[in-house]
This record gives C-alpha cells, structure tokens and sequence, in this order.
C-alpha cells in the first residue's frame, strides 16, 4: 500500500541523525500517518460494503423449486455472509476509534469530544450493544410514532414511550441535530402557530432549550458537523482555555434556564417540563442526569456522555 510505504520512508528519514529536522519530520509522519489511516478506513468501508451486500444477495436471492440440501447450503453459505459482514464491520469501527484517538486527536486540537460522539453515532448499529442502546431505541419510538393504529402520536409525538428518555440521551451523547430534530416533532409548535395560549410558555421552553443545543461550545478543528447544520450557531474555540471560557459563559446561560422558575411553573404539560429540565441537567453536567440519560445503552455510551 503506497501510503504505508510513504509511511515507512518517513520513519526511517527520522532515524538519519545527520539529516534530522525535528519539526519536519514530525509533521511529516503525522502526515504520513493520516493518509494511511484515511487508506485503511477506506478499504474497510469497501469491504464492508461488498460484504454485506453479498449477505444481503444470498439473503434474498433463493430459489422457490430449490431442494431442501440446497436451500439448507444457501442458508449457511447466507449466515456465514453475514458474520463476515458483521466482523468487518466492527472492524471498521475499531479502527476509526483508534484514528480518532491516536491520529491527530480532534484534528490536532487534542479534543476528541464531538468526534468521539459522531463516531459512535456512525457504528452504533454494527457495534451491537442490544435493545436498550440508542439507536435501538430511537428505532421503537420512530416505529411508534409512525404507527397508523396510534393515529394520535402522530399530532403528539412527545407522548409516545421513550421520546423524554431518547431525547435526553441524545443530549447526553451530543447529537445534537437529531436532539434538535426530535424537540422539533414535539406537538406544541402546531398550537403556538395557531395562536393556542396554553402553548405559549412550553414553546418559550423549548425554544431556549433548542438555542442552548445551537450554541454550545466546541473547538475550531473539530469537524463534528457540516454546513447547514444544527450547530453552525456555535463559538469555536482555538485554544482549551479559550474554550474553558466559551463554555463556562454557556454553562451560566443553561444554569439560568434551569434556575428560571417562572418559566417551568408557566408549562401546563408536566411531562414535557420534566423531559425539558432533565436534558438541561444533562447539558449542564450534572452526573446524576447524565447517568441516567446515558446508563441503559451501557459502558459505551456512558463513556461517550462523559467525553
């Protein structure tokens, strides 16, 4: 592989004492070191690609007068398939952890926070945590939501099993365009547009909740969302202590909201003030929130939460 090859000449260009240059030759193994990942993690993605692909194939494509020793060959042949893919896939996941981690951390910054949180929001599915990881479970609340025998959640999505709980996982987590998109589906924005006076303070609520997920504080190099999204609002930081600064000041604005009494006691749906004050206390750091925003998808998302 040429940058594996690339790789090694820099390597041993470090090692020539008589023509060693300390900053050039460490920038230009970062360098080498970035392509080669950026290689592997490509060829990972293909093969992952093609293997599940093929999985899928063997999957669909048995034949209705086939016998039953070939349907039971085509099965096999399907499952191992599917392990394959399965295996390369968390494969994939691996190595991009270690990218994140150990190749320019946060693309040289040293912050890995949002990355860690867009990586895991990438592998999630093929890493396997089980029901009660998130991506599962936003699956069941979508699926809920969008059942045509609960017509009703469909005006409400906020009174479907799990919408608080997910919402404030997300919060925890940091993905914050789908926390964004979900308090975006919350019934109350239909009634404040009609002019309906009770939704009044539960959108001044949210409202607030949404520009404190816009604005939260994250570092220049960090590439954890593209143009046009939720988070384009944000301060960028250059340096920790410029960032200890942004978010300490961002903090106060969550405490604010949190402390403002008025405001919570002015929400007639108790449920959605609750949901609202607990991602909040997320936001903010609070251990117990965070704990049990992020503690049934496990260590994983734990970790995440706690980046």
């Amino acid at each position: 592989m040429p940058a594996l090859e690339a790789l090694g000449a820099r390597l041993r260009a470090a090692s020539d004492v008589d023509a060693f240059d300390p900053s050039a030759a460490a920038a230009a193994s970062v360098a080498a070191a970035a392509h080669f990942a950026r290689d592997v993690a490509l060829a990972l993605a293909e093969a992952t690609d093609e293997a599940e692909a093929r999985a899928q194939a063997l999957t669909t494509g048995g034949r209705d007068d086939a016998t039953t020793e070939d349907a039971s060959f085509a099965e096999s042949a399907a499952d191992a398939a599917a392990h394959d893919a399965a295996l390369l896939a968390v494969s994939r996941a691996t190595w991009s952890l270690a990218v994140t981690y150990f190749v320019e951390p946060g693309d040289g910054t040293g912050f890995v926070a949002d990355r860690l949180a867009d990586w895991y929001r990438e592998h999630a599915t093929s890493l396997g945590f089980g029901p009660d990881s998130l991506p599962e479970r936003l699956a069941r609340l979508l699926a809920a939501i969008q059942d045509p025998d609960a017509p009703e959640l469909r005006v409400r999505p906020e009174r479907a099993e799990g919408y608080w709980p997910c919402f404030a996982s997300l919060v925890a987590l940091g993905w914050t365009d789908a926390a964004t998109d979900l308090l975006g589906m919350h019934g109350c924005w239909a009634e404040w547009r009609v002019g309906k006076p009770d939704a009044k303070p539960l959108a001044e609520l949210l409202e607030a909740v949404v520009a404190l997920l816009r604005t939260q504080p994250g570092m220049t190099g960090e590439k954890a969302f593209e143009s046009g999204s939720s988070r384009d609002a944000r301060k960028e930081a250059t340096s920790a202590p410029q960032l200890a600064a942004f978010r300490e000041a961002w903090l106060r604005q969550v405490r604010a909201v949190l402390d403002d009494a008025a405001l919570f006691d002015a929400v007639s749906d108790a449920a959605s003030a609750e949901g609202a004050r607990h991602a909040l206390a997320a936001m903010a750091g609070e251990q117990s929130a965070v704990l049990r925003a992020a503690k049934s998808g496990g260590w994983l998302e734990l970790a995440v939460a706690d980046a």
